[in-house]
């Protein structure tokens, strides 16, 4: 494992006034998540860290709005791992954006091709979301 390198923590894409705004629902956080995500720069994101907190994953990025993290969405101290009202991980995301584990997993894990870009889970995000309410 290599030490952290706060070069690794990138700017956020700009924060705009609906950034700003606490969503309603957990659905409503994932489609403010995948508008955010449309933003962030390929070279910015790798979903292949375990570590959502660095440059990489969309869990990351999402400690990066400012509601999101209002509302209680943080990465911990130790490990950097997304954490919400006691939640850790998958669960966190689970509890916080309204979805099942399983779901959050799909949408989140370092399993899915390292080459994915923030745009293909915003629009995996937006994929779901349709699903789940027809």
């Amino acid at each position: 494992m290599a030490p952290f390198d706060s070069a690794d923590y990138a700017p956020a894409p700009a924060i705009t006034p609906a950034h700003l705004a606490r969503p309603a629902s957990g659905h409503d956080r994932l489609r403010m998540l995948a508008t955010f995500l449309d933003d962030v720069p390929p070279e910015k994101f790798d979903i292949g860290f375990y570590w959502c907190g660095t440059k990489g994953c969309a869990m990351g990025w999402a400690a990066s709005i400012p509601s999101f993290r209002a509302a209680g969405w943080l990465l911990s101290d130790r490990d950097q791992a997304p954490q919400y009202q006691g939640y850790v991980s998958y669960d966190a995301a689970s509890a916080f954006f309204g979805i099942t584990v399983d779901e959050a997993y799909d949408l989140f894990s370092t399993c899915n091709p390292e080459n994915i870009t923030a745009q293909e889970v915003a629009a995996n995000i937006r994929s779901l979301l349709e699903r789940v309410s027809t």
